[in-house]
């Protein structure tokens, strides 16, 4: 794939400085005259002090909404794309990358059930032989493999293939701006795929099926030979088919959560989800943010942190804290009696703030309501998992309070497109590390009704007064 130096997607000479896509923003909310001068900020030689730039939470709202298709999502990409290149990356940024010894999934699999580890053995082999016809684990579906060992998805008859060091198709990389490595991600695909003969692909993640069939090949000129469709869409056929059949139909009211790559594919991902929870008989009630206006989870909040400020983890942590509560707060107002998505990501980090806040709502995945209206009992272990992501996050921490090293940002990461490489081990000492802060987060010292409801008053206090922080920045600007 050829270097893009001169390349941009952002199509300065269509744009017409109207601001709307910074108005219809549903985390800026600027007026439109705010809306207008920060874009012309954005696109001056130092949009780092633009609103977008420092609270972006790419839910990529901004594409969709502008007239003349001039991409000012990518814009922002650009931007990221510039900052990281100049400035490098702070240490909590090697939380989401598989060539880094930190990486959230050699932290997590220690603390995996064996049945676990056994799953994501089988996909990483599974990459190395040929198959017409699979599914896709997804980057964060690896965190939580347990998704896979349904029935209905052993019923499908199809293997599963897939590894962190496929880097989540460039999702991440792509969101965080980094270009050279998302067109590295797309030729490690490419070839890989090539290599195990594929022809269609169900991706766990729709953001993945999002990043092969419509952002690699638009904006990275990248050519698969695979059709890649969201795993859903085949659940719902064989709902249709009969294959699956919904014999215990849930009475339950659900609001939907709406990720971030779910607009694409002309919505469809979005519609398919909502049929899928109307089949197991849930009544659906929309949060105030839905469809095409949807939040981000808040998951992707830390994304612009990772350019603004000195890198400190303490910024990155409120904001996602703040968006995290925010959504979950659209939907407790529902007064539905559980929030279902169909993101793994989105799936972790809202069950996150759902167990830190102890918020009356439950979160399910769609493929756990699915399960249940099809008669059977998935393992509900999502909490268990927050903790343990909040125990590596601990380690994280502490590395980068007690070392200097730890405070200087790096280069990022140069992809191998050759093969693909398993996630990097982390130290005996950080594995050490995170084991002992889940066993402590696990413990009666934390699981006790005291300690709870103080660590959910000060997730909310942390996040009601990062949201007032927020307005006062929105007004000054």
């Amino acid at each position: 794939m050829t270097a893009r130096a001169a390349f941009r997607w952002f199509r300065q000479d269509k744009c017409l400085m109207c601001g709307r896509c910074l108005a219809s923003c549903p985390v800026l909310a600027l007026p439109d005259i705010v809306a207008a001068a920060e874009k012309q900020r954005l696109v001056s030689e130092a949009p780092e002090s633009s609103l977008p730039f420092r609270f972006c939470t790419t839910c990529n709202v901004c594409d969709f909404v502008c007239p003349q298709n001039a991409a000012p999502y990518e814009l922002i990409l650009e931007c990221y794309d510039r900052r990281a290149n100049e400035k490098g990356l702070p240490y909590i940024a090697r939380m989401v990358l598989p060539d880094a010894p930190e990486n959230i999934w050699s932290a997590l699999r220690p603390l995996m059930s064996p049945r676990e580890r056994e799953l994501l053995t089988e996909w990483e082999q599974n990459l190395g032989k040929r198959h017409e016809t699979a599914i896709l684990t997804g980057f964060y579906t690896n965190l939580v493999p347990y998704l896979a060992d349904l029935a209905i998805i052993k019923d499908l008859n199809l293997p599963i293939a897939g590894s962190e060091g496929l880097w989540g198709c460039g999702g991440d990389t792509n969101k965080m701006g980094l270009i050279r490595q998302t067109e590295a991600v797309a030729d490690l695909v490419g070839g890989t795929f090539r290599g195990m003969e594929l022809s269609k692909v169900y991706c766990f993640m729709q953001a993945e099926a999002v990043m092969l069939a419509e952002v690699l090949p638009r904006f990275y000129g990248a050519e698969f030979e695979v059709e890649a469709r969201p795993l859903d869409e085949l659940i719902l056929d064989r709902i249709d088919s009969g294959d699956i059949k919904i014999t215990n139909p849930l009475s339950i009211t659900v609001t939907v959560h709406d990720n971030c790559m779910s607009r694409y594919m002309n919505g469809k991902p979005q519609e398919v989800m909502r049929q899928l929870v109307e089949k197991t008989g849930c009544r659906i009630v929309e949060m105030a943010h839905n469809r095409d206006r949807a939040l981000c989870c808040g998951w992707a909040a830390t994304i612009p942190t990772l350019y603004t400020g000195n890198g400190n983890p303490l910024a990155t942590i409120c904001y996602l804290l703040y968006s995290l509560r925010r959504r979950l707060a659209e939907a407790e107002d529902t007064g539905a009696d559980a929030l279902v998505t169909s993101c793994p990501a989105c799936f972790l980090f809202l069950t996150m703030i759902r167990t830190l806040t102890g918020s009356r709502i439950e979160v399910y995945h769609l493929l756990e309501l699915v399960e249940t209206a099809a008669g059977g009992h998935p393992q509900r272990k999502t909490e268990e998992r927050c903790w343990d992501i909040l125990a590596h996050t601990s380690t994280i921490m502490l590395n980068w309070m007690t070392s200097k090293k730890n405070r200087r940002f790096f280069p990022p990461p140069e992809i191998d497109t050759t093969r693909v490489h398993p996630p990097q081990e982390q130290s005996s000492s950080d594995a050490a590390r995170t084991k002992r802060f889940a066993a402590m987060y696990k413990s009666r010292l934390i699981q006790n009704i005291i300690v709870r409801k103080l660590l959910a008053t000060a997730v909310n206090a942390t996040a009601r007064v990062y949201g007032i922080w927020l307005d006062r920045q929105k007004q000054q600007d």
